[in-house]
Formats: C-alpha cells, sequence, structure tokens
C-alpha cells in the first residue's frame, strides 16, 4: 500500500534470508513481525563504525527508527518462514545498501523505488 505520506509492506521471509545493511532513504520506519522470528543488527556507535549488535524480534514484537537508522534484518532460524509488516513515511524514495568491512559500514549502492 502507498499514499502520499505512508507506504507499507508486508515481507514473507524464507529461512536465511536477509536484507543486508541498508538505510531507508530519509524515511522514518516501524516493522512488527507477524510470525516467526527475524534478527535485526545495527551498528552501535557511529554511523559507520562500532559493535554489532544483534537482537531478536519474535511474533507480535516491532521496532521503530529514524530517518537514518541503517540495519539488517534477516530470517536467521535454520526451517522456518517468517512474515513481518514495514510502514514507512513518507514512502521510501531509495535505499542506500552497505558493506560490513573490519572498518565499519562502507556504502555500496544505492536503489531506487524501481529496484524492488
Amino acid at each position: 500500500m502507498n499514499d502520499d505520506g505512508h507506504e507499507v509492506w508486508v515481507i514473507s521471509w524464507l529461512p536465511g534470508q536477509a536484507t543486508g545493511f541498508h538505510d531507508h532513504g530519509g524515511s522514518a520506519g516501524a516493522f512488527a513481525v507477524v510470525w516467526g522470528t527475524l534478527m535485526e543488527r545495527r551498528v552501535a556507535g557511529a554511523t559507520t563504525t562500532g559493535q554489532v549488535l544483534a537482537k531478536p524480534v519474535r511474533a507480535g514484537g516491532s521496532r521503530a527508527f529514524g530517518p537514518r537508522y541503517i540495519h539488517d534484518v534477516r530470517n536467521a532460524a535454520a526451517s522456518a518462514v517468517a512474515v513481518s509488516v514495514h510502514a514507512y513515511s513518507p514512502p521510501l524514495p531509495a535505499m542506500t545498501r552497505y558493506d560490513l568491512t573490519p572498518g565499519g559500514l562502507v556504502k555500496r549502492d544505492t536503489e531506487g523505488a524501481a529496484a524492488w
């Protein structure tokens, strides 16, 4: 669903499926897990360096984030599917992908909405 102010995604996650580290192009957002468990990873401290923190988000749990938030979301289960609902405001204009290196997060590329 998409209107001028919001965008909502429903995502199904196969075992092992992950987003990789990414931002949300300046949009704020939130996600809630409907079924299964997702693992959210983020880099604590500065935007590009620091300790990687991983926190499970189980069915019924949610996370909210601001417009400069960078994270990786994954279904770490070996054999279970997960389902989540994501909401963004304003609708996502783009997402920048990052690689996690020993020196921290490094920008890889930016995808426009047409890529999804």
